[in-house]
């Protein structure tokens, strides 16, 4: 099943309080169904719980016939989509007078939106009719396209009232509401009940975060331990011409002290090499650094 369909499914879950909810999210539906005038009204969703309780509603609520059509594939003969339609044009023109039009639907009517929990009951209806959400795990996506610009806009709006971060954008002729931000995406997700897909959403983003964290503190460390190993080569080698040059002995006793302390201990940072020596940090690097120039001087 994917995150979409799932997070759908939760939705159809959800027990309007009151009546004027159930009204707003049916009417959600409506407007953002791709044929919704009064010509036709032909709504496809990809849950059967979507199809069955959108088809319940709207018959109970205008008195109109409302058929469901499944969609079966040939080759599997599984389900693979679902059509709630209203037959005649005398109850499509009855369910659209229900709702405040007569024409095909280019505005939003407010009178629906106008009580305590009806907008977020509206923006339930539309994501469930016209929205997408990508796993959180592959990206952050959440998208509502829209057949018409007026209530692409009206969404917009909406969702900007509620402080909720989003884009708009046209793609092959739709007009596309865009959430690609984690947080906004818990917002919208949260305010249309959705809270399960809401946490995994913050779950994922929590994940992500705890692994980059741990990712950079592992790249860090790994850049200590080859910044380490390789001044600890680079004196080494110091010391070794050194000794095959003048010789070990030559050197004053705090630089040969130094230069035998780093053949006893060749694999340890300057930082482990100094608790077994007299020598201060900043002493002791000073000292190897020095070793390094002898070196260089002899070449």
């Amino acid at each position: 099943m994917s995150f979409s369909g799932d997070t759908k499914r939760e939705l159809c879950k959800i027990k309007n309080k009151r009546p004027s909810h159930s009204v707003a999210e049916c009417y959600g539906i409506l407007l953002c169904a791709k044929q919704n005038d009064q010509t036709i009204i032909s709504i496809k969703f990809e849950q059967e719980e979507s199809a069955k309780q959108y088809s319940q509603e709207l018959a109970a609520m205008t008195g109109a016939m409302v058929d469901i059509k499944t969609h079966i594939r040939r080759k599997t003969d599984m389900p693979v989509g679902y059509t709630v339609s209203v037959p005649s044009d005398e109850q499509q023109q009855q369910v659209l007078s229900f709702f405040g039009h007569t024409e095909q639907i280019d505005k939003v009517n407010e009178q629906w939106l106008a009580e305590d929990g009806t907008p977020e009951a509206f923006l339930r209806g539309v994501f469930l009719a016209c929205g997408t959400i990508t796993a959180p795990e592959k990206e952050y996506r959440l998208e509502m396209v829209c057949a018409r610009a007026v209530l692409a806009g009206h969404l917009k709006k909406m969702l900007q009232e509620w402080g909720i971060s989003c884009k708009q954008t046209v793609r092959s002729g739709a007009h596309v509401i865009y959430l690609g931000d984690s947080a906004a995406i818990e917002d919208f997700l949260t305010l249309i009940g959705a809270t399960r897909a809401a946490l995994e959403v913050m779950s994922m983003k929590v994940y992500r975060d705890i692994r980059n964290i741990v990712n950079r503190q592992t790249n860090c460390e790994t850049a200590n331990i080859e910044k380490t190993v390789s001044a600890a080569a680079l004196q080494i080698k110091a010391i070794r011409r050194l000794e095959q040059t003048s010789g070990l002995s030559a050197l004053p006793d705090d630089l040969r002290q130094a230069a035998q302390l780093r053949q006893v201990h060749p694999d340890l940072s300057l930082r482990e090499l100094v608790q077994h020596s007299n020598f201060s940090l900043s002493g002791l690097d000073r000292r190897l650094k020095k070793l390094v120039e002898l070196a260089r001087a002899q070449k």
